[in-house]
């Protein structure tokens, strides 16, 4: 199964060099397990025990699994925002821990080679508007898999 993202989003970002890349999500399911097999490398944050559990199960060698809220995630995240060569996908409940707060988050610890995936940009617009008033983005709105639409947006800079 694939993850709930945009189909032209898949369809580049799966033509990129991504060999040596991190993968850390926010927001944990079925796309745990889809890049999990793309990625040697993934930390993946969840907020739903249920959902954090199944993954547990499945013992994927190459995923760190975090169980998170609202008030432990800053302590659980920042040390992995540190690694080189990230690539962050923010796509957690929102009604559980804003977006924008990751967001923000994200912003304030990761180093200048990351690169950050937002999920349903234009349901979460403060989240959005943050990121691409500093960075820039390529915005990928379209059909997911469910043929439901929304937007996936990456963010990157100069660096990358």
């Amino acid at each position: 199964m694939k993850p709930l993202l945009t189909n032209n989003f898949l369809d580049y970002f799966l033509k990129l060099n991504l060999k040596d890349k991190t993968f850390l999500e926010i927001g944990a399911g079925d796309s745990t397990i889809f890049f999990s097999k793309i990625f040697k490398k993934m930390a993946s944050f969840e907020d739903d025990e249920t959902i954090f559990n199944n993954l547990k199960k499945l013992r994927m060698s190459n995923v760190r699994m975090f169980l998170f809220n609202d008030t432990n995630i800053e302590n659980l995240l920042v040390p992995c925002l540190y690694e080189s060569s990230l690539i962050i996908l923010i796509d957690n409940n929102p009604n559980k821990t804003t977006r924008i707060k990751v967001a923000k988050l994200v912003h304030k610890h990761i180093k200048k080679d990351a690169i950050i995936i937002l999920d349903n940009g234009e349901k979460n617009l403060d989240a959005y508007w943050f990121l691409k008033s500093r960075y820039y983005c390529l915005d990928f709105p379209g059909k997911r898999y469910d043929n439901t639409y929304s937007l996936t947006t990456m963010f990157f800079n100069e660096s990358n």
